[in-house]
Protein backbone atom coordinates (compact mmCIF):
# COMPACT_ATOMS: atom_id res chain seq x y z
CA UNK A 1 0.00 0.00 0.00
CA UNK A 2 1.27 3.60 -0.70
CA UNK A 3 0.67 5.99 1.96
CA UNK A 4 0.12 9.79 0.92
CA UNK A 5 0.76 12.57 3.58
CA UNK A 6 0.40 16.14 3.85
CA UNK A 7 1.65 19.12 6.26
CA UNK A 8 2.37 22.38 7.02
CA UNK A 9 5.48 23.29 9.23
CA UNK A 10 5.67 25.93 11.97
CA UNK A 11 2.55 27.42 12.47
CA UNK A 12 1.47 24.80 10.00
CA UNK A 13 -0.66 21.47 9.62
CA UNK A 14 0.46 18.21 8.64
CA UNK A 15 -1.73 15.30 7.56
CA UNK A 16 -1.45 11.79 6.26
CA UNK A 17 -3.70 10.87 3.64
CA UNK A 18 -5.04 8.32 1.24
CA UNK A 19 -4.02 4.92 0.17
CA UNK A 20 -4.23 2.93 -2.88
CA UNK A 21 -5.12 0.04 -4.44
CA UNK A 22 -2.86 -2.07 -7.06
CA UNK A 23 -2.47 -1.60 -11.23
CA UNK A 24 -3.59 1.38 -12.40
CA UNK A 25 -4.38 3.15 -8.44
CA UNK A 26 -0.86 2.18 -7.81
CA UNK A 27 0.30 4.13 -10.47
CA UNK A 28 -1.78 6.71 -10.04
CA UNK A 29 -0.74 6.92 -6.20
CA UNK A 30 2.80 7.11 -6.92
CA UNK A 31 2.20 10.40 -9.14
CA UNK A 32 0.09 12.06 -5.99
CA UNK A 33 3.57 11.57 -4.28
CA UNK A 34 5.74 12.47 -6.52
CA UNK A 35 3.62 15.38 -6.66
CA UNK A 36 3.39 15.98 -3.00
CA UNK A 37 7.11 15.64 -3.06
CA UNK A 38 6.99 18.63 -4.96
CA UNK A 39 4.60 20.39 -3.26
CA UNK A 40 6.41 20.01 0.17
CA UNK A 41 9.72 21.37 -1.35
CA UNK A 42 7.99 24.49 -2.74
CA UNK A 43 6.16 25.03 0.99
CA UNK A 44 9.45 24.68 2.39
CA UNK A 45 10.74 27.23 -0.15
CA UNK A 46 7.85 29.92 0.65
CA UNK A 47 8.52 29.78 4.24
CA UNK A 48 12.05 30.17 3.94
CA UNK A 49 12.30 32.87 1.48
CA UNK A 50 9.80 34.91 3.77
CA UNK A 51 12.81 35.06 6.56
CA UNK A 52 14.94 35.23 3.75
CA UNK A 53 12.96 38.72 2.71
CA UNK A 54 12.48 39.76 6.30
CA UNK A 55 16.41 39.22 7.85
CA UNK A 56 17.64 40.57 4.27
CA UNK A 57 15.25 44.20 4.08
CA UNK A 58 16.95 44.68 8.10
CA UNK A 59 20.11 43.91 6.60
CA UNK A 60 19.84 46.11 3.71
CA UNK A 61 18.00 48.97 5.93
CA UNK A 62 21.30 48.24 8.29
CA UNK A 63 23.91 49.43 5.68
CA UNK A 64 21.77 52.25 4.71
CA UNK A 65 21.89 53.40 8.60
CA UNK A 66 25.42 53.16 8.36
CA UNK A 67 25.76 55.14 5.40
CA UNK A 68 23.59 57.69 7.29
CA UNK A 69 25.31 58.09 10.07
CA UNK A 70 29.00 57.99 8.49
CA UNK A 71 27.47 61.23 6.48
CA UNK A 72 25.99 63.07 9.43
CA UNK A 73 29.47 62.15 11.37
CA UNK A 74 31.56 63.88 8.17
CA UNK A 75 29.01 67.09 8.82
CA UNK A 76 29.67 67.00 12.40
CA UNK A 77 33.45 66.49 13.00
CA UNK A 78 33.45 62.37 13.17
CA UNK A 79 30.62 61.71 15.62
CA UNK A 80 26.46 61.85 16.14
CA UNK A 81 25.04 63.50 19.25
CA UNK A 82 21.84 62.71 19.93
CA UNK A 83 19.24 64.91 21.47
CA UNK A 84 20.20 63.79 24.89
CA UNK A 85 23.81 64.35 24.70
CA UNK A 86 24.71 61.24 24.39
CA UNK A 87 27.39 60.36 21.53
CA UNK A 88 26.66 57.58 19.56
CA UNK A 89 29.56 55.84 17.60
CA UNK A 90 28.29 56.72 13.74
CA UNK A 91 27.34 53.35 12.42
CA UNK A 92 26.46 51.76 15.56
CA UNK A 93 22.44 51.52 15.04
CA UNK A 94 23.05 50.25 11.69
CA UNK A 95 25.48 47.48 12.58
CA UNK A 96 23.07 46.21 15.01
CA UNK A 97 20.88 46.04 12.07
CA UNK A 98 23.13 44.24 10.12
CA UNK A 99 23.98 42.16 13.18
CA UNK A 100 20.10 41.14 13.50
CA UNK A 101 19.04 40.27 10.60
CA UNK A 102 22.15 37.97 9.78
CA UNK A 103 21.11 36.40 13.79
CA UNK A 104 17.47 36.34 11.72
CA UNK A 105 18.72 34.59 8.57
CA UNK A 106 20.70 32.06 10.49
CA UNK A 107 17.82 31.19 12.58
CA UNK A 108 15.81 31.21 9.56
CA UNK A 109 17.50 28.36 7.84
CA UNK A 110 17.98 26.27 11.08
CA UNK A 111 14.25 26.46 11.94
CA UNK A 112 13.24 26.04 8.48
CA UNK A 113 13.78 22.16 8.33
CA UNK A 114 14.62 20.84 12.06
CA UNK A 115 10.58 20.31 13.51
CA UNK A 116 10.06 18.53 10.12
CA UNK A 117 13.48 16.53 9.88
CA UNK A 118 12.93 14.81 13.59
CA UNK A 119 9.58 14.13 12.67
CA UNK A 120 10.46 12.59 9.66
CA UNK A 121 13.34 10.74 11.28
CA UNK A 122 11.08 9.16 13.63
CA UNK A 123 9.08 8.15 10.95
CA UNK A 124 11.49 6.28 8.74
CA UNK A 125 12.39 4.77 12.18
CA UNK A 126 9.05 2.85 12.16
CA UNK A 127 9.76 1.95 8.23
CA UNK A 128 7.62 5.23 6.70
CA UNK A 129 10.32 5.56 4.34
CA UNK A 130 9.45 8.97 2.55
CA UNK A 131 8.84 8.92 -1.62
CA UNK A 132 8.26 4.79 -0.83
CA UNK A 133 5.55 4.40 1.90
CA UNK A 134 4.49 7.95 2.26
CA UNK A 135 4.59 10.91 0.88
CA UNK A 136 4.78 14.58 2.89
CA UNK A 137 3.31 17.17 1.48
CA UNK A 138 4.48 20.74 3.45
CA UNK A 139 1.74 23.16 3.88
CA UNK A 140 3.08 26.63 5.89
CA UNK A 141 0.47 29.41 6.99
CA UNK A 142 3.79 31.75 6.91
CA UNK A 143 2.81 33.47 10.25
CA UNK A 144 -0.78 34.50 8.63
CA UNK A 145 -2.66 32.53 11.01
CA UNK A 146 -5.67 33.56 9.23
CA UNK A 147 -4.42 31.27 6.54
CA UNK A 148 -4.96 28.24 8.96
CA UNK A 149 -8.37 27.29 8.34
CA UNK A 150 -8.55 27.33 4.63
CA UNK A 151 -5.17 24.79 5.17
CA UNK A 152 -7.09 22.63 7.14
CA UNK A 153 -10.07 22.77 4.72
CA UNK A 154 -8.40 21.78 1.96
CA UNK A 155 -6.30 18.43 3.75
CA UNK A 156 -10.10 17.77 5.16
CA UNK A 157 -11.03 17.93 1.46
CA UNK A 158 -7.87 15.67 0.05
CA UNK A 159 -9.56 12.86 2.70
CA UNK A 160 -6.04 12.44 4.62
CA UNK A 161 -5.85 9.73 7.05
CA UNK A 162 -3.93 11.93 9.76
CA UNK A 163 -3.41 15.62 10.59
CA UNK A 164 -0.67 16.75 12.22
CA UNK A 165 -0.48 19.80 14.07
CA UNK A 166 2.69 22.15 14.46
CA UNK A 167 1.31 24.58 17.22
CA UNK A 168 -2.10 25.09 19.22
CA UNK A 169 -3.76 27.34 16.44
CA UNK A 170 -3.13 24.52 13.81
CA UNK A 171 -4.57 22.56 16.11
CA UNK A 172 -7.63 24.59 16.71
CA UNK A 173 -8.32 24.97 13.27
CA UNK A 174 -7.60 21.11 12.62
CA UNK A 175 -10.26 20.94 14.89
CA UNK A 176 -12.94 22.58 13.58
CA UNK A 177 -12.22 21.49 9.95
CA UNK A 178 -12.97 18.11 11.67
CA UNK A 179 -14.00 15.69 14.35
CA UNK A 180 -13.24 12.19 12.44
CA UNK A 181 -9.70 12.76 10.75
CA UNK A 182 -7.10 11.97 13.45
CA UNK A 183 -5.25 14.72 14.31
CA UNK A 184 -1.83 14.40 16.45
CA UNK A 185 -0.22 17.83 17.83
CA UNK A 186 3.60 16.49 18.82
CA UNK A 187 4.49 19.73 21.13
CA UNK A 188 2.42 21.99 22.92
CA UNK A 189 2.63 23.85 26.16
CA UNK A 190 -1.12 24.00 26.22
CA UNK A 191 -3.21 21.93 28.51
CA UNK A 192 -5.74 19.90 26.28
CA UNK A 193 -8.12 18.78 28.67
CA UNK A 194 -8.77 22.49 29.70
CA UNK A 195 -8.96 23.76 26.05
CA UNK A 196 -11.92 20.95 25.54
CA UNK A 197 -9.78 19.26 22.61
CA UNK A 198 -9.62 16.02 25.30
CA UNK A 199 -11.38 13.97 27.67
CA UNK A 200 -8.87 13.12 29.72
CA UNK A 201 -5.25 12.53 29.24
CA UNK A 202 -5.17 8.76 29.47
CA UNK A 203 -8.04 8.17 27.34
CA UNK A 204 -8.26 11.43 25.00
CA UNK A 205 -11.99 10.19 23.42
CA UNK A 206 -12.06 12.09 20.48
CA UNK A 207 -9.87 12.30 17.31
CA UNK A 208 -6.94 14.81 19.01
CA UNK A 209 -3.91 13.16 20.51
CA UNK A 210 -0.08 13.93 21.03
CA UNK A 211 2.23 15.76 23.68
CA UNK A 212 1.93 18.36 26.16
CA UNK A 213 4.30 20.18 28.22
CA UNK A 214 1.60 22.17 30.86
CA UNK A 215 2.86 25.57 29.75
CA UNK A 216 1.69 27.00 33.08
CA UNK A 217 3.98 24.32 34.76
CA UNK A 218 6.93 25.32 32.89
CA UNK A 219 5.89 29.11 33.26
CA UNK A 220 5.93 28.76 37.27
CA UNK A 221 9.20 26.90 37.21
CA UNK A 222 10.36 30.14 34.77
CA UNK A 223 9.16 32.23 37.59
CA UNK A 224 10.69 30.39 40.29
CA UNK A 225 14.16 30.15 38.16
CA UNK A 226 14.10 34.31 37.72
CA UNK A 227 13.46 34.62 41.33
CA UNK A 228 16.46 32.27 42.53
CA UNK A 229 18.58 34.37 40.12
CA UNK A 230 17.47 37.76 41.08
CA UNK A 231 16.26 37.17 45.12
CA UNK A 232 15.42 40.81 45.51
CA UNK A 233 12.96 40.73 42.48
CA UNK A 234 9.47 41.76 43.70
CA UNK A 235 7.64 42.88 40.39
CA UNK A 236 7.81 40.54 37.55
CA UNK A 237 5.88 41.29 33.46
CA UNK A 238 4.47 38.39 32.14
CA UNK A 239 4.64 38.76 28.50
CA UNK A 240 1.66 36.85 26.54
CA UNK A 241 0.12 36.66 23.50
CA UNK A 242 -3.68 37.40 23.90
CA UNK A 243 -4.24 35.17 20.85
CA UNK A 244 -3.13 31.85 22.33
CA UNK A 245 -6.45 29.97 23.79
CA UNK A 246 -4.19 28.89 26.83
CA UNK A 247 -2.75 32.17 28.06
CA UNK A 248 -5.73 32.58 30.50
CA UNK A 249 -5.88 29.39 32.46
CA UNK A 250 -1.84 29.56 32.33
CA UNK A 251 -1.45 33.14 33.66
CA UNK A 252 -4.24 32.12 36.24
CA UNK A 253 -2.22 29.48 37.27
CA UNK A 254 1.14 31.41 37.50
CA UNK A 255 -0.68 33.96 39.90
CA UNK A 256 -0.68 30.91 42.26
CA UNK A 257 2.74 30.27 42.02
CA UNK A 258 3.86 34.09 42.51
CA UNK A 259 1.52 34.52 45.73
CA UNK A 260 3.65 31.44 47.06
CA UNK A 261 7.16 33.11 45.95
CA UNK A 262 5.77 36.35 46.86
CA UNK A 263 6.05 38.35 43.49
CA UNK A 264 3.85 40.23 41.97
CA UNK A 265 3.02 39.84 38.54
CA UNK A 266 1.67 41.94 35.95
CA UNK A 267 -0.03 40.58 31.80
CA UNK A 268 1.48 42.43 29.20
CA UNK A 269 -0.57 41.95 26.15
CA UNK A 270 1.91 41.11 22.81
CA UNK A 271 0.14 40.81 19.66
CA UNK A 272 3.16 41.05 17.17
CA UNK A 273 6.62 41.25 16.71
CA UNK A 274 6.32 44.85 15.91
CA UNK A 275 5.33 45.31 19.54
CA UNK A 276 8.28 44.38 21.30
CA UNK A 277 9.84 47.47 22.21
CA UNK A 278 6.60 49.17 23.12
CA UNK A 279 6.17 46.61 25.38
CA UNK A 280 9.32 46.41 27.06
CA UNK A 281 9.60 49.88 27.48
CA UNK A 282 6.64 49.93 29.12
CA UNK A 283 7.89 47.02 31.54
CA UNK A 284 10.69 49.14 31.89
CA UNK A 285 9.07 52.41 32.83
CA UNK A 286 6.72 50.25 34.75
CA UNK A 287 9.90 49.47 37.08
CA UNK A 288 9.52 45.36 36.42
CA UNK A 289 12.54 43.34 38.25
CA UNK A 290 11.98 40.97 35.36
CA UNK A 291 10.01 39.81 32.68
CA UNK A 292 8.85 35.91 31.55
CA UNK A 293 8.17 34.83 28.36
CA UNK A 294 5.27 32.99 27.38
CA UNK A 295 5.51 29.30 25.86
CA UNK A 296 4.24 30.49 22.00
CA UNK A 297 5.63 30.96 18.51
CA UNK A 298 5.56 34.84 18.84
CA UNK A 299 8.39 34.35 21.53
CA UNK A 300 9.97 31.53 20.25
CA UNK A 301 13.48 30.91 17.76
CA UNK A 302 12.28 33.44 15.32
CA UNK A 303 12.25 35.87 17.42
CA UNK A 304 14.55 35.10 20.26
CA UNK A 305 17.79 37.54 18.93
CA UNK A 306 15.27 40.50 18.93
CA UNK A 307 13.90 39.93 22.39
CA UNK A 308 17.08 39.34 24.09
CA UNK A 309 18.08 42.71 22.52
CA UNK A 310 15.61 44.80 23.59
CA UNK A 311 15.79 42.93 26.99
CA UNK A 312 19.44 43.99 27.37
CA UNK A 313 18.23 47.33 26.01
CA UNK A 314 16.43 47.93 28.91
CA UNK A 315 17.88 46.36 31.69
CA UNK A 316 15.48 43.35 32.59
CA UNK A 317 16.22 39.88 33.54
CA UNK A 318 14.44 38.12 30.94
CA UNK A 319 13.52 34.57 31.35
CA UNK A 320 12.35 32.61 28.20
CA UNK A 321 13.08 29.11 26.15
CA UNK A 322 16.58 27.49 25.70
CA UNK A 323 16.53 29.43 21.98
CA UNK A 324 16.30 32.66 24.43
CA UNK A 325 19.34 32.03 26.08
CA UNK A 326 21.20 31.02 23.07
CA UNK A 327 20.42 34.66 21.15
CA UNK A 328 21.41 36.62 24.14
CA UNK A 329 19.00 36.41 26.59
CA UNK A 330 19.99 36.08 30.53
CA UNK A 331 17.96 32.14 30.99
CA UNK A 332 16.01 29.77 29.25
CA UNK A 333 14.15 27.08 30.47
CA UNK A 334 12.34 25.00 28.40
CA UNK A 335 11.19 21.19 26.75
CA UNK A 336 13.52 19.48 23.80
CA UNK A 337 11.12 20.41 20.89
CA UNK A 338 13.08 17.99 18.64
CA UNK A 339 12.91 14.95 20.95
CA UNK A 340 8.93 15.75 21.08
CA UNK A 341 8.48 15.95 17.35
CA UNK A 342 10.61 12.73 17.08
CA UNK A 343 8.31 11.29 19.39
CA UNK A 344 5.35 12.64 17.13
CA UNK A 345 6.25 10.34 14.87
CA UNK A 346 5.32 7.28 17.28
CA UNK A 347 1.52 8.45 17.09
CA UNK A 348 1.61 8.56 13.39
CA UNK A 349 2.40 5.32 12.82
CA UNK A 350 0.18 3.66 15.49
CA UNK A 351 -2.66 5.27 13.57
CA UNK A 352 -1.90 4.42 10.76
CA UNK A 353 -1.54 1.08 11.89
CA UNK A 354 -4.95 0.97 12.93
CA UNK A 355 -5.18 2.76 16.61
CA UNK A 356 -7.28 5.65 17.29
CA UNK A 357 -6.19 8.75 18.24
CA UNK A 358 -9.50 8.78 21.12
CA UNK A 359 -7.38 5.55 22.64
CA UNK A 360 -3.82 6.82 22.42
CA UNK A 361 -3.19 8.51 26.36
CA UNK A 362 -1.53 12.36 25.41
CA UNK A 363 1.71 11.98 27.07
CA UNK A 364 3.58 14.86 28.65
CA UNK A 365 6.99 15.60 28.31
CA UNK A 366 9.79 14.65 30.25
CA UNK A 367 12.63 16.16 29.39
CA UNK A 368 13.54 20.09 29.70
CA UNK A 369 16.77 22.12 29.50
CA UNK A 370 18.16 24.92 31.98
CA UNK A 371 20.50 26.99 29.62
CA UNK A 372 22.05 30.15 31.26
CA UNK A 373 24.01 32.59 29.40
CA UNK A 374 26.62 33.61 31.86
CA UNK A 375 27.80 36.63 29.65
CA UNK A 376 24.57 38.24 29.36
CA UNK A 377 23.99 38.27 33.24
CA UNK A 378 27.04 39.97 33.57
CA UNK A 379 25.94 42.85 31.61
CA UNK A 380 23.31 43.37 33.96
CA UNK A 381 25.10 43.29 36.85
CA UNK A 382 23.93 39.83 38.08
CA UNK A 383 26.08 37.09 39.94
CA UNK A 384 24.60 33.49 39.17
CA UNK A 385 24.64 31.51 42.04
CA UNK A 386 27.01 28.51 41.48
CA UNK A 387 24.23 26.20 42.95
CA UNK A 388 22.16 27.46 39.62
CA UNK A 389 24.92 26.87 37.28
CA UNK A 390 25.27 23.34 38.16
CA UNK A 391 21.76 22.48 38.02
CA UNK A 392 22.13 23.93 34.15
CA UNK A 393 22.58 21.39 31.51
CA UNK A 394 24.36 24.95 29.07
CA UNK A 395 26.03 27.91 30.49
CA UNK A 396 26.96 30.04 27.80
CA UNK A 397 30.60 32.23 28.95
Amino acid sequence: MSTQSRETLGDATLASGAGATPDRSTELSEQRTALSIERSFLAFERTLMAWLRTSLSMIGFGFTLVKFFEYLAEQRGGAVVGRFGRTWASDSVGLTMIAIGTVALVIAVIQHKRRIDALRAGLAERGHVEGRSIAIEVRSAESDYDRLPRLAAQLVAAKVDVIVAFGIKALAAAARATSTIPIVIPATSSDLVALGFARSLARPGGNVTGSTTFGSEVMAERLEILKEVKPGAARVAVLVNPANAGTAPTFRQMEASARASNLAIRRFDVKSRTAFGDVLAACAKARMDGVILQDDTLFGEANAAELARLTSKHGLLGVGGKDFAEAGGVIGYGRLDADLYRRGANFVDRILNGVKPGDLPIEQASRFELVINATAARSLGLAVSPTILLRAERVID
